[in-house]
């Protein structure tokens, strides 16, 4: 890539784990989708004694003219860049891409930025003060209306909570579930660890995290088992276990516990896989085990199609159908995952990696299945597994 302002030859640098493309002669900085921010953030951190910006009572917000003429072109698309205010009224005007959203700024821009971002301490006071002051008297207004609108309809009534959620699963076994329990095991305890011992989690995420630009490139491979086990935090993790354990324990008891693990972690790969093909050049970690769960998921749609999955929905549990609970919650992630495919920046949900785990399940779970019936092997390995439900 050459650079927008001398074109220059743009060389990649690595920043706390962040890949950005510099210029060495007029040091500026291009930063795809998301990655400003983060660096920023490591900016920051190793410059705490950076002095904030002097408090300017009688500031006025730069207005952005856009030239019709103006040059700089993007270094990855090659489409004229347009100029804006950064956050709207920092008066710090950098280029951005309008095809792929990357910013470009110039050399010294970072710093003034980062100044931006730290803010000055006694603005911030004020600025709390004046929010806090602001939520009270929205909060009293809140009450008001709820009140009114209580005084005037006497059949109101409040359903909670208001979520589908799977609670349990057919069919029943006795098999222990060796292997469910010690991955349980294993991410409780990094998170565990995770959460007491390190102390820039940031730092963790980008060291440990399935970032799509850097296993792209060939390295790092270490990277999409390591993001497997670690969680953003506790929601997260109780999240993921719970989906976990619900279809795990009754794929472990039909593919037998070392095949079981085979295939967590096989599912786990192929939906990091299609989470990297669908951002290449993303430097933001992904984490979480949902894409291996996602892939016992689709296993558990091929082994047991016509179980049921009790499902809570808004305050009853209903046992619904194992290929219409899976069949909707596949189409959900397709959905979502088309309508962030043409974003510039990152998802907050790793929707491609849920379709690359569910779909690799589906396959290997129907091959193990065809083989089975093939070589007239008997449904499960476990006789413990409760027959009629499947």
């Amino acid at each position: 890539m050459k650079c927008p302002v001398c074109n220059s030859e743009l060389f990649a640098v690595k920043y706390h784990g962040l890949i950005v493309d510099t210029c060495k002669r007029c040091g500026g900085i291009w930063f795809d989708p998301d990655e400003l921010r983060f660096y920023i953030d490591f900016f920051l951190q190793d410059n705490p004694d950076l002095p904030p910006p002097p408090i300017n009572h009688n500031k006025k917000t730069l207005p952005v003219v856009q030239s019709p003429d103006y040059q700089k072109l993007c270094p990855r698309c090659g489409v004229p860049m347009r100029m804006f205010n950064y956050a709207c009224d920092s008066n710090i005007i950098l280029d951005k891409c309008p095809r792929c959203d990357g910013i470009w700024t110039d050399g010294g821009e970072v710093k003034q930025l980062a100044q931006f971002v730290k803010g000055n301490p006694h603005l911030d006071a004020l600025g709390k003060a004046l929010a806090e002051h602001t939520k009270k008297l929205d909060a009293i207004k809140d009450w008001t209306v709820l009140s009114r609108d209580f005084s005037q309809s006497a059949g109101y009534k409040v359903f909670l909570p208001k979520i589908i959620l799977p609670i349990a699963s057919e069919p029943l076994t006795l098999v222990v579930p060796k292997v469910v329990f010690a991955i349980i095991l294993i991410n409780v305890a990094i998170f565990t660890y995770q959460s007491f011992y390190v102390e820039d989690i940031v730092r963790f995420f980008y060291q440990y995290g399935l970032i799509p630009r850097v296993v792209a490139s060939g390295k790092q491979y270490y990277r999409f088992l390591s993001s497997m086990f670690i969680h953003r935090d506790l929601v997260h993790l109780l999240g993921n276990m719970f989906f976990f354990w619900i279809f795990a324990h009754n794929v472990e008891a039909r593919f037998g516990h070392f095949r079981f693990l085979l295939f967590y972690l096989l599912f786990g790969l192929c939906g990091s896989w299609l989470d990297v093909f669908t951002r290449i050049h993303s430097s933001v970690p992904a984490i979480g085990s949902s894409g291996a769960i996602s892939g016992l998921m689709g296993a558990y749609l091929v082994l047991f199609p016509r179980s049921k999955i009790t499902t809570l929905i808004i305050n009853q549990a209903i046992r619904v159908p194992a290929f219409l609970y899976l069949g909707v919650w596949i189409l959900w992630q397709i959905l979502f995952g088309m309508l962030y495919a043409s974003a510039s920046f990152s998802p907050p949900v790793s929707w491609f990696a849920h379709i690359g785990g569910f779909m690799s399940g589906v396959v290997v779970a129907g091959l193990f299945r065809a083989l089975q019936k093939k070589h007239g092997e008997p449904d499960s390995p476990f006789p413990q597994i409760i027959r009629g439900l499947h």
